[in-house]
């Protein structure tokens, strides 16, 4: 019996204290722990795949989950708030502080340091990737200017801005009951765009992966009973393993035969695409039970709040690693070498967030959606 009450106890101070931290969280953010878990396993991947592609070679598409989980969280934000006044300018202020401090930071060393680093560069690039259009050539065209080495991975980022930028005024236009039809109308787009081989790493043919975020905030969001109905689960699970299915043979018959390397014929980034949404509509709907109490961890929560960092120091530093490796005659990458550059990557995004930030983001209160609610929002925990 003193056992049983012991356990019983231990579960429910667990619970209590998930509890406890899922509402703080909430009152200081508005966020779901568990969907920056999945943005923190998202990095976590992509940083693997760029360490040991052969060892992850589908890494890459934790991009596309990154895709969603903007689309769904940027979505819900405006249907929750697009009818607030001067709703556009608070929301780009909001994105502007939260995505421009250490990008631009990040561009602008590398710009100065350029003449000193080992690799090429080309100044003629540099405007386009300060406006975030380092890409947008390629929908018509094959080549376009490339600043540095040290930023190519900055092409996703770009694809995020030009979305921030076009989507709220397009679900303004279209208001509430309009935003499904909006996004299946961009998903078919980029389908359409990727079967007609249009470049892959451009906003057209990427942008299924937004649109069905914005399906799941449509759904769940404007359609609150959905959270309760059992059947939900169910035909979440049913699509994952439906495109489970669908990759497994396209790898199986030799349909992605270059898996570091797409593109696809354009249903099969969308199945992957599928599979990602699926997987983020069930931790929607099962967020705050115990089945996703390994979400809730304070360790994984901390990477996905600095999954940001992450994402925009780790290729920089990576290749700086490779180069001073080199300069002292040290060939390949060794494990303690890889471990060594992992450990810097984690200190510099803490340290970005803890001094860079936080601090910038304590000025998005002078743009809240809702001003009667500034007085709630004290720390700026938003970090999408």
């Amino acid at each position: 019996m003193k056992t049983t009450e012991s356990t019983r106890g231990r579960a429910d101070s667990t619970a209590s204290r998930d509890s406890a931290t899922k509402s703080d969280a909430g009152v200081m953010s508005g966020r779901v722990l568990e969907l920056d878990a999945l943005r923190g396993l998202a990095c976590l991947a992509i940083l693997f795949h760029h360490f040991k592609p052969h060892l992850l070679p589908f890494g890459w598409a934790a991009v596309d989950l990154f895709f969603i989980l903007s689309g769904y969280l940027i979505t819900a934000i405006i249907l929750k708030n697009g009818r607030q006044k001067h709703f556009l300018f608070h929301f780009y202020m909001r994105r502007g502080l939260r995505i421009w401090p250490i990008y631009y930071l990040t561009v602008l060393v590398v710009a100065a340091a350029s003449p000193w680093l080992p690799r090429t560069y080309d100044y003629a690039g540099l405007p386009y990737i300060l406006t975030y259009t380092q890409e947008v050539g390629l929908h018509w065209s094959r080549s376009t200017p490339a600043f540095s080495e040290y930023l190519m991975h900055t092409w996703s980022l770009a694809v995020e801005e030009q979305f921030y930028l076009i989507w709220p005024v397009l679900v303004c236009l279209v208001g509430r009951r309009g935003v499904v039809s909006l996004a299946l109308a961009l998903a078919t787009a980029a389908v359409c765009a990727r079967s007609s081989e249009m470049y892959w790493r451009v906003l057209l043919t990427r942008a299924d992966g937004l649109a069905l975020g914005a399906l799941l905030a449509a759904l769940f969001t404007a359609r609150k009973a959905i959270r309760e109905h059992s059947a939900v689960p169910k035909v979440f699970a049913a699509i994952g393993l439906g495109a489970v299915a669908y990759l497994a043979f396209l790898i199986a018959s030799g349909g992605m035969s270059k898996p570091e390397a797409p593109p696809w014929p354009g249903p099969s980034l969308l199945a992957v695409n599928v599979l990602g949404a699926a997987i983020v509509g069930l931790v929607i709907y099962y967020q705050g039970r115990p089945a996703l109490s390994v979400l809730r961890r304070p360790r994984l929560v901390k990477i996905g709040q600095l999954s940001y960092g992450l994402y925009i120091y780790h290729y920089v530093l990576m290749l700086l690693s490779d180069d001073l490796a080199r300069a002292f005659g040290l060939g390949g990458r060794p494990f303690w070498r890889e471990a060594l550059t992992a450990a810097v990557i984690y200190a510099v995004a803490a340290l970005s967030w803890r001094y860079v930030e936080m601090p910038l983001l304590r000025l998005k209160d002078r743009f809240d959606y809702r001003p009667t609610a500034r007085a709630e929002a004290s720390k700026p925990h938003f970090t999408a």
